[in-house]
């Protein structure tokens, strides 16, 4: 069975948030002046979406910048 998914149009976006419907939209990072995804970082790092917030989490607790390095 193949995977399906839903890909919303802004018009559609659009009616629902009339509705009163929140729309969601993946938060954006900057690392190293990259803007990047939860999904990208994930991607980059080669790990599951998970252990790349975690990651995340622990970087952003630290002084700093985040950095791929401090990610890896």
């Amino acid at each position: 069975m193949s995977e399906v998914r839903y890909s919303m149009t802004a018009e559609v976006a659009r009616a629902k948030a009339r509705r009163g419907h929140a729309t969601r939209r993946s938060e954006v990072f900057r690392i190293e002046g990259e803007p990047v995804t939860m999904d990208d970082i994930a991607k980059r790092l080669g790990v599951a979406k998970s252990t790349a917030q975690k990651r995340m989490a622990r970087e952003r607790a630290k002084p700093g910048a985040v950095t791929w390095e401090g990610l890896a």
